[in-house]
């Protein structure tokens, strides 16, 4: 039979940008940071329709990593006050971030969940700020050492997916982390080849329990310990959208483990137009 364009299926695989985060935490002095957006940051060469770089700074660096990094380069912020603007010394709301440009937010980062008692209940606050002021949300998800060694990893996943469900109002301006709490200071790894299991849960849990379009629309990311030795094999993987990097975010090194996510991202590319060629010729 003769076949129509409707018949082509066009889309890739990778129907989502490819991020990289930069996650700086409480590291750097303001001339160690105007050395990494200008020297390092700026100078990188991608493709901005396929990749996304977003840089996660403390909160009094955004200003200067605003006004310093190029238009392209996203930046977010490592923390929101579960309250709106008002009287509440000390806070800084998601208006005061969205005052500075800020795109993206971090919610349930497994530092603050361990150091500092961050709550299900807590995050699904600053949730439902973050979404009303139209910012993005970057969620942080993962088992501890004793929720994976007595096979509870979807019971935790599912804990922390409900407790953010209903504050979502719109699935493609979130991406979920997903970090292994366990491995952290554990010694024990994660294997890349399990990560796209609990990518699979993650994406089937959001499918089953919000919508399919919602599972469509989400980023996953893979939050755990990456450097230039590690980086392509976890991402390589079609479930994996995208990489948080943390002490390897402010090292010299940077530059080649961008390059090399950058590699996979391009790979990713060819690979689905290979796939494309193929099917078609297939028909013809």
């Amino acid at each position: 039979s003769t076949w129509g364009y409707q018949d082509l299926k066009m889309e890739p695989v990778h129907k989502k940008k490819t991020m990289i985060v930069a996650n700086w935490k409480s590291w750097g002095t303001i001339t160690v940071i105007k050395e990494l957006c200008m020297l390092l940051l700026n100078k990188l060469s991608y493709d901005q329709s396929k990749f996304e770089l977003v840089v996660a700074q403390g909160f009094l660096h955004i200003p200067l990593v605003r006004a310093l990094l190029a238009d392209y380069i996203e930046i977010a912020a490592q923390d929101v006050s579960p309250l709106p603007n008002g009287d509440y010394s000390g806070e800084i709301s998601a208006k005061l971030l969205k005052e500075y440009k800020t795109k993206w937010v971090f919610l349930g980062h497994s530092d603050r969940r361990r150091e500092l008692g961050e709550t299900d209940e807590i995050i699904a606050q600053k949730l439902e700020q973050v979404m009303a002021l139209g910012l993005h949300a970057m969620i942080f998800i993962g088992e501890k050492m004793e929720e994976k060694d007595e096979n509870k990893t979807e019971e935790a996943l599912d804990r922390q997916l409900s407790a953010i469900k209903s504050k979502v109002t719109n699935w493609e301006n979130v991406a979920i982390v997903y970090e292994p709490i366990w491995s952290i200071g554990s010694g024990r790894q994660i294997s890349h080849d399990n990560v796209p299991e609990i990518m699979d849960i993650i994406k089937r849990w959001i499918k089953t329990n919000v919508s399919p379009e919602a599972a469509a629309k989400v980023r996953l990311l893979y939050g755990g310990k990456i450097n230039e030795k590690n980086a392509y094999p976890f991402l390589d993987q079609d479930e994996v959208d995208g990489l948080v990097l943390g002490d390897r975010s402010t090292d010299p090194k940077f530059r080649e483990l961008f390059e090399i996510c950058s590699k996979v991202q391009k790979a990713a590319q060819t690979r689905n137009s290979f796939h494309l060629l193929s099917n078609s010729n297939d028909h013809i």
